[in-house]
């Protein structure tokens, strides 16, 4: 079963309103849970936020979630744990750690104008006008 960020988000939180409900749901034996890199995306940006109030430490937490909750392709995952690891080495936004966690899991290039990627050591195509 599909489950989306507010899932994820009642398993981290003690007195999250829907803990209960998480709680029951996890410990059914009948019911598999899975959910995508969107889900994931989506919780980093909460852990990002400063006003969110859901501050935790982003790599064992959301390495932890993963056995809980795994995602549907699990190739992804891949993806969602370096995307953390990139949020936390880098102090990166969200989105830049998981354009930068397709890019590395896929072993591909990025074709960008965002130096940030220089640093994390990919291999960037400069989308800068003076480098075309």
């Amino acid at each position: 079963m599909y489950v989306e960020t507010d899932f994820l988000v009642a398993l981290l939180k003690d007195d999250d309103w829907l803990g209960k409900s998480v709680e029951v749901t996890v410990k059914d034996d009948e019911i598999d849970v899975n959910t995508s890199l969107l889900s994931y995306l989506e919780l980093l940006l909460s852990a990002y936020s400063p006003n969110t109030g859901i501050g935790f430490e982003v790599v064992p937490v959301v390495s932890n979630l993963l056995d809980d909750v795994p995602i549907n392709p699990p190739s992804d995952e891949d993806v969602v744990l370096a995307a953390a690891t990139f949020l936390d080495e880098y102090q990166i936004t969200p989105f830049d750690a998981f354009h930068a966690a397709i890019v590395v899991t896929r072993n591909d290039q990025i074709l960008a104008s965002d130096r940030i990627y220089d640093e994390i050591g990919l291999d960037r195509v400069p989308l800068e006008p003076e480098s075309r």
